[in-house]
């Protein structure tokens, strides 16, 4: 307990709800057929570790690379590059939760 708090605030209240979001959850539903989207790759080896049933990423070359092929053999679906994904096959393929990271969030879109 003392590891946790000694963490900052934004680490804290990121694994409060990454925890909260598999507790409250039909990912861990065995008769749910979902799939998450994911925009960090820190987040999703962290999915993979725990046998999450299907990950959407982008650049799953650079991923498999990043990671030495340690999650080839998961169900990893590419939608094209980390900040801009295919938005017609995310779409299609309608994932039942997305996670973003920091850095996606730093982006700035154009209208």
């Amino acid at each position: 307990m003392r590891f946790f708090q000694s963490l900052p605030r934004f680490w804290r209240t990121f694994f409060l709800f990454l925890g909260l979001s598999f507790t409250a959850s039909p990912v861990m539903d065995a008769k749910a057929s979902s799939s998450i989207a994911v925009f960090e790759w820190t987040i999703a080896e962290a999915l993979l570790s725990l046998d999450a049933p299907s990950v959407l990423m982008g650049n799953v070359a650079a991923f498999d690379n990043w990671t030495g092929n340690d999650y080839a053999d998961a169900d990893i679906t590419d939608i094209g590059t980390q900040l801009f994904p295919n938005m017609e096959l995310l779409s299609s393929i309608a994932p039942e939760h997305i996670f973003l990271g920091s850095s996606t969030l730093s982006v700035e879109f154009m209208p």
